[in-house]
């Protein structure tokens, strides 16, 4: 009753932070707390709860402690990765590939889903409350992957997102990353993975050619002008780079 009142009033308090929050910061941050909830839930239960005399004060403290913080995983995960996931896989994937791509990762979460409930008994019954530290280095894997590999896409098109992708942008920072007004505007001509043919090579997926230099562009060969591509952090210094726009801000055309 009450874990399910927590998730229930979490989930609408989720629906209004992911209008208003930036999606990599609070996966992460979440995935934290909850490895966080995770460690505690795991150690109380196993050091404390498990051996303590029934009905003792150290059983009932024990139990009030792993109870608080089993909602406060709840808050976490349903304010966060329960709703924003799925907003990210949406947004993540280009439209040729966005259908199989959500299929595959919905398939993937439902298989989980049923592995989890199917052996969640057998192993509880072997190693008890020690159970929860699988679930906390789940989300602490959950943070590295957010924090290196995540960009952010929130208040950005699905085209700019895509471009981002294939220009390689830091993650680390993503958030500040812009284009300017006329190069946003011919993306979907531009810089487009829907545009992009694939073969298969040696066992590979890969593009049939690639750019010589500048992240992926679509009239491959053509080399990227990088007079137009500015330092951000420094002012509007060219920036020479070789191979993607790494956290930069493109404010220039095309190469075509």
């Amino acid at each position: 009753m009450i874990l399910g009142g927590v998730n229930f009033g979490s989930t609408i308090l989720g629906v209004w932070m992911a209008k208003r929050f930036p999606r990599r910061e609070s996966l992460w941050i979440a995935a934290l707390w909850q490895f966080m909830c995770f460690m505690v839930f795991a150690s109380v239960g196993h050091f404390l709860f498990l051996n303590a005399p029934e009905g003792s004060s150290q059983a009932k403290t024990a139990g009030t402690v792993m109870i608080v913080f089993a909602c406060l995983f709840i808050v976490g995960f349903a304010t966060t990765w329960g709703p924003l996931v799925w907003a990210c896989i949406g947004e993540m994937f280009p439209y040729r590939y966005r259908a199989v791509a959500m299929a595959f990762a919905t398939s993937a979460n439902w298989f989980w889903n049923f592995m989890l409930a199917f052996f969640t008994p057998f192993i509880t019954g072997d190693i008890n409350y020690m159970y929860g530290y699988v679930f906390a280095g789940c989300n602490l894997l959950a943070f590295f992957l957010v924090y290196f590999f995540l960009i952010e896409s929130s208040g950005k098109t699905l085209e700019e997102v895509d471009a981002m992708y294939l220009l390689h942008v830091r993650p680390i920072g993503s958030g500040k990353f812009e284009f300017d007004d006329a190069t946003r505007e011919s993306l979907s001509q531009n810089i487009n993975t829907d545009a992009m043919h694939l073969e298969t090579r040696g066992g590979k997926i890969q593009k049939k050619t690639e750019a010589g230099e500048g992240g992926v562009i679509q009239d491959e060969g053509l080399p990227v002008d990088h007079s137009h591509v500015t330092d951000m952090q420094h002012g509007q210094q060219p920036a020479q780079l070789s191979g993607a726009l790494r956290g930069k801000s493109y404010t220039g055309p095309m190469a075509r």
